[in-house]
């Protein structure tokens, strides 16, 4: 019986010692994290995360903290991306919860980590197009942690692009405006530098949401993320307004009124042509409707065919045609004035030449247009 007792000692002893080698191998390790992604995934339930979180004791909270911050070998993943990106929102709040209060340090670290790709969780919930999840990671920073909560939220994958980018490009008006609302009064000049970050290929949020093709939900839904970013602007903001829609990007050389032209947005073409609604922006919104793309074209060039938009931006281009020549009328001397060869032939008379002919001959009207 002594005996009997004593093999069964050394067998408990031996296979504690190997259960405590395993927990060391790296390949066993490496397992558990698989096997918590993959709990993270979709169509997964929550009862398998909770009982693979329970494998940790009390006294192994730290091991739990070290083991959650673990990325997938393959694509430096946490489990919360994966969560996150496949819309298990229970999934990542029970990944959230795991840390206690005092812990909110290592959460926001856990928030803060980059895959392979330098995505947070949150641009993964921006692609996946979850409110929920976005609110949830949101809400993790205290009132004290606005700075981190600025910082996370701004932050750029690989390719450049902010959360704005990617919840803009999704027409997530309601992610949008929860990203904008991080901001409180005081940090308008880091909002409205959050607005004018550019991808890797130039483009703003205000590119990807004037950019539309599709039903007429979809619309809508781009002419109030468009509506939403300009509204971001003071008064006090006007010329960075000016600026920030007057963007082009790398690849087509195109602002974001080529791109609501091209959709044939009539509404978006509108708020964008309000921008330069004061007397001192006449010349902006002449180079503006003016500028060509890539391919040599307008945005009055890709409006034909929708005689609403066309209309409004030819009306625009008249006036613009209007004070040019009103302009060079006023810089002339008296009796000049009416000599109207002398101006269609004046060598100087560049950038008006082009305009006055066909503005003359077709145009002009005594009463709407006095020069």
């Amino acid at each position: 019986m002594k005996k009997m007792m004593k093999f069964i000692f050394l067998a408990i002893f031996i296979f504690g010692v190997f259960a405590s080698e395993e927990e060391k191998n790296p390949n066993h390790i490496e397992e558990k994290i698989r096997s918590l992604h993959n709990a993270s995934f979709e169509n997964r339930d929550n009862q398998e995360l909770v009982t693979l979180l329970n494998i940790f004791k009390k006294d192994e909270h730290d091991e739990l903290i070290k083991f959650l911050m673990k990325g997938e070998y393959q694509y430096n993943q946490t489990a919360l991306h994966k969560a996150a990106g496949a819309e298990n929102e229970q999934i990542v709040n029970t990944l959230l919860n795991v840390f206690d209060k005092e812990e909110n340090e290592k959460l926001i670290e856990f928030l803060m980590k980059e895959n392979e790709d330098n995505q947070t969780s949150l641009h993964e919930a921006c692609y996946a197009g979850n409110e929920g999840i976005v609110s949830s990671l949101l809400n993790v920073f205290y009132k004290n942690d606005t700075a981190k909560l600025i910082k996370f939220v701004m932050k750029e994958d690989k390719y450049k692009n902010t959360a704005l980018h990617i919840a803009a490009s999704k027409r997530n008006e309601q992610i949008v405006n929860t990203l904008l609302s991080v901001f409180d009064k005081e940090e308008n000049a880091k909002l409205i530098e959050y607005l004018m970050k550019e991808d890797n290929w130039k483009k703003t949020a205000l590119h990807y949401a004037s950019s539309v093709w599709g039903s007429y939900d979809a619309q809508r839904k781009n002419e109030e993320i468009v509506n939403t970013l300009l509204n971001v602007f003071d008064k006090k903001d006007t010329a960075k307004l000016i600026e920030f829609v007057m963007k082009a990007d790398e690849d087509n050389k195109k602002t974001a009124l080529h791109y609501a032209s091209q959709s044939k947005n009539e509404q978006m073409v509108n708020s964008l042509l309000n921008v330069f609604d004061k007397e001192e922006n006449e010349k902006l919104i002449c180079e503006y409707l003016m500028k060509k793309d890539k391919l040599k074209k307008t945005a009055l060039n890709y409006a034909y065919g929708y005689e609403q938009i066309v209309n409004v931006l030819e009306n625009k281009i008249m006036v613009c045609k209007l004070q040019t020549i009103t302009q060079y009328f006023k810089s002339q001397k008296d009796d000049c004035k009416t000599n109207l060869g002398s101006i269609i032939f004046d060598d100087n008379s560049q950038g008006v030449k082009e305009n006055i002919l066909p503005f003359l001959i077709h145009d002009y009207n005594r009463e709407n247009h006095k020069i």
